[in-house]
C-alpha cells in the first residue's frame, strides 16, 4: 500500500536533532497517514496525539513535539524502528522506542515487560532519547487520564490509579518537574 503525504518525508542518513515545525509536521503526516482511519475512543486517532504535543509544548517541551506524534505508532501500526531512523533519526526512533510497550498477552504482562525494558535503559545509560522517552510518556499518561476524565471512563481511570505507584517509579524524573505536576493533579483527579 503506497501512502501519500502531505509533503514528501525525507530519508536521512542524518539524526534530525534540531526541532523544527517542519519536523514536526512531517510526523503529524506520518502519524496520521499510518494511524488512518484508528480511531482513541470515539474519536480520530490523531485528537491524542495532538493533546499529547499540546501538553509538551505547554510544559516546555516543543523540540519533542515529533515524538509525541509518534509515540504510539510502533504499538499500534506496522511500522518499524528501521523506518523512524530512516525518515526521523535515531534520536526519535529510541524515543518513541521507549514510549512502545513491549508485547504481552495481557495488559499485567505487557506492563511488566515495559518496565523491566525501561529500568534497564535508565541503568544503562540515562542519554538524551532515554530522557526524552520518559518525558513523552507521562505526557500521554496526562492525556489519556484527562480524557478518562472528561469521557466519564471510570474503569480506565481506575486502572491508571492502580497503576499509578509503578508507573512513577519507572518512569518519574525530577527534571520533568512540569509534566510530573500535571499528572499528579490528573490523578488525584
Amino acid at each position: 500500500m503506497k501512502i501519500e503525504f502531505a509533503k514528501q518525508i525525507p530519508v536521512t542518513s542524518e539524526p534530525i536533532s534540531a526541532y523544527t515545525l517542519e519536523n514536526t509536521v512531517l510526523a503529524r503526516d506520518f502519524a496520521v497517514a499510518h494511524h488512518g482511519t484508528q480511531q482513541y475512543g470515539n474519536r480520530p486517532y490523531i485528537d491524542h496525539l495532538e493533546e499529547v504535543v499540546k501538553i509538551l509544548d505547554e510544559s516546555g517541551y516543543p523540540e519533542l513535539s515529533d515524538a509525541g506524534f509518534l509515540h504510539d505508532i510502533l504499538e499500534d501500526t506496522d511500522v518499524t524502528s528501521e523506518m523512524l531512523v530512516q525518515h526521523f533519526g535515531q534520536m526519535t526512533a529510541d524515543t518513541v522506542a521507549l514510549c512502545t510497550d513491549e508485547q504481552g498477552e495481557n495488559r499485567r504482562i505487557r506492563k511488566a515487560a515495559t518496565y523491566l525494558k525501561v529500568e534497564k535503559l535508565r541503568g544503562e545509560s540515562e542519554n538524551e532519547s532515554t530522557l526524552a522517552g520518559l518525558a513523552v510518556k507521562v505526557a500521554d499518561r496526562v492525556a489519556n487520564i484527562r480524557n478518562c476524565v472528561a469521557e466519564g471512563n471510570q474503569g480506565l481511570l481506575s486502572m491508571y490509579r492502580k497503576e499509578h505507584r509503578d508507573f512513577e517509579r519507572v518512569y518519574y524524573d525530577a527534571r520533568h518537574q512540569s509534566l510530573w505536576d500535571l499528572y499528579d493533579e490528573a490523578i488525584a483527579g
